[in-house]
This record gives C-alpha cells, structure tokens and sequence, in this order.
C-alpha cells in the first residue's frame, strides 16, 4: 500500500522501504515517526492520532530542506505563524 495514511489506519504491521532496504518493521505508530519518515522520504511532517479511529494519521509540512529554509527559526517539525501576516 503506497498512501501513508491508509496504511497507518488499516495496516496491523509495515514493513518501511529505503532504496529497496527494509528500514523497520512494526506497528503504524511505533515505524511511522518524524525521524523515519524525514529520513525516508526527506518530507518533515506533522503526526496526530486520530480521536474516532484511534489511528495515526501524517500531515506532510514540505521537504525537510524547503521548511527549514522558509522558517529558519522553526525547530523540525514545527509549524510557524508569523503574526504580522496572520
């Protein structure tokens, strides 16, 4: 299954592919971290869980290089609201 979200919501166990590497193996929300997914697919995310089907689900922020570079003050994985503009 390739959509990140659908997995983590039906999938018992993942298997994690780097460069046709299994990188981990284990439950939605024990592989799906920030780390693993930065490290995977160079993606920073957001990851909440799910209070009516008790699963992870992945907001991606944009490439670990475009969110540090439009918010240099923002720690990863963190989002940022100027408030002069919001």
């Amino acid at each position: 299954m390739h959509d990140i979200n659908l997995a983590a919501r039906y999938c018992d166990m993942l298997i994690l592919l780097s460069n046709g590497r299994i990188r981990a193996i284990g439950k939605p929300e024990d592989i799906l971290t920030r780390d693993n997914i930065r490290e995977t697919f160079g993606v920073e995310v957001l990851i909440k869980k799910s209070s009516i089907t008790n699963s992870i689900f992945i907001i991606p922020l944009g490439t670990a290089a475009s969110v540090k570079k439009n918010n240099p003050n923002t720690q990863e994985g963190c989002g940022h609201i100027d408030s002069k503009s919001a």
